[in-house]
C-alpha cells in the first residue's frame, strides 16, 4: 500500500516511488538512471535560521513532516485535487506560469540596462511588479542566496507574490529557465500559505514549464521536501526573523543542475539549458 501523510493544512503528500515520479513521463529520461548525489562538494546550509536566536538554528521545516517522513526509496509529492485543476480555465496550462512573450502586445517591453551597458530584454509584462538584482556574464555555473521567508498578502485569486532565484537564457519569446524559492499563490495551491518551489521553462512558458512536479521536467531525489509544501516557520513583523537559503549549481561533469538546500539534493535535467549561456536574476 502506498503511503501517505494528510497534513494539518490539508494538504495530502503521497510518498511516490523514486522513479514513477512525473519527470519519467518524459521521453528524454527513457531508462534513465537518477544521479542522487552531484559530482561537486557542496557547503552545508544552516536550513531556517531565526535571526533572533544567534545561537538557536532552527531544522528547515514544512507543515506536513509534522505527520511523518517518507521511507528511502520514494519522493514526497503534493497532490493535486479535482478543487486545484477546477481553479483553471484551461486544463492544458495548470501549473504554468503566464507566457513572458505575447506577439502584438498593447504593453511596452520591459528592459533592465546593467551598469556595464548590458540590456536585458524581460518582455511585455502587464500587471507585473518586482525588485530585481540582474548579473550577466560569459557563463554560469551556479548561483547561492539567503531570503527571509514571510507571507505578504495575496488579495486576487490570479495574483502572486515570490523571493526567488532565477537563471535564464534567451528572449523572452523563447526563454530558458530554472527558478526557486517561495511563493504565495493562491489561483495554484488554493490558500495564501508561503511554500517551497521550483519552476522551469524552454519557451517562455507559450508551451513548456511547470511549477514544482507537475509535470516532468524536474527530477527529486530527497525523501525530506515536498515541492509546493508550506513552510512550519514564517517571518513576523518585530519578532521572529527566519531566512533560508537555497543554491542553484551545474554538475560540470553530468550538465545536470542541481537544486541545493541544506545538505539535501534535488536536482533538475534542465535539458534545455545546457547549450547556452544562463544570465542570472535574483528576485527579491
Amino acid at each position: 500500500m502506498d503511503l501517505k501523510f494528510e497534513s494539518s493544512d490539508g494538504d495530502v503528500i503521497d510518498c511516490v516511488n523514486i522513479y514513477n515520479q512525473p519527470a519519467f513521463d518524459s521521453p528524454a529520461l527513457k531508462n534513465h538512471t537518477i544521479q542522487m548525489r552531484p559530482s561537486f562538494i557542496v557547503e552545508e546550509n544552516d536550513g531556517i535560521k531565526d535571526k533572533n536566536k544567534s545561537s538557536d538554528i532552527e531544522k528547515l521545516e514544512q507543515i506536513w513532516q509534522k505527520s511523518g517522513s517518507c521511507p528511502e526509496g520514494t519522493i514526497p509529492i503534493r497532490r493535486v485535487t479535482k478543487k486545484d485543476l477546477l481553479r483553471f480555465q484551461n486544463l492544458e496550462r495548470f501549473g504554468m506560469k503566464p507566457p513572458y512573450y505575447t506577439p502584438n502586445s498593447s504593453y511596452p517591453n520591459r528592459t533592465l540596462v546593467i551598469n556595464n551597458n548590458v540590456t536585458v530584454s524581460l518582455g511585455p509584462q502587464p500587471n507585473f511588479s518586482s525588485a530585481e538584482l540582474v548579473a550577466t556574464v560569459i557563463h554560469y555555473l551556479g548561483l547561492k542566496g539567503t531570503m527571509s521567508v514571510w507571507n505578504p498578502r495575496v488579495e486576487r485569486w490570479d495574483e502572486y507574490t515570490t523571493a526567488q532565484l532565477w537563471l535564464q537564457s534567451g528572449n523572452p519569446s523563447d526563454l530558458e529557465s530554472v527558478q526557486t524559492g517561495w511563493i504565495v499563490n493562491k489561483k495554484l495551491y488554493g490558500d495564501t500559505s508561503t511554500r517551497f518551489f521550483t519552476y522551469w521553462t524552454s519557451d517562455g512558458s507559450q508551451k513548456t514549464g511547470c511549477f514544482d512536479l507537475i509535470c516532468s521536467g524536474f527530477v527529486q531525489t530527497t525523501t525530506k521536501f515536498a515541492l509546493g509544501g508550506a513552510f512550519a516557520s514564517i517571518s513576523t513583523p518585530g519578532g521572529a526573523s527566519y531566512t533560508f537559503t537555497v543554491q542553484i549549481n551545474k554538475d560540470s561533469e553530468t550538465g545536470n543542475w542541481w537544486l541545493v538546500v541544506g545538505v539535501d539534493y534535488n536536482y533538475g535535467l534542465c535539458w534545455c539549458c545546457q547549450n547556452k549561456p544562463l544570465e542570472t536574476k535574483i528576485n527579491l
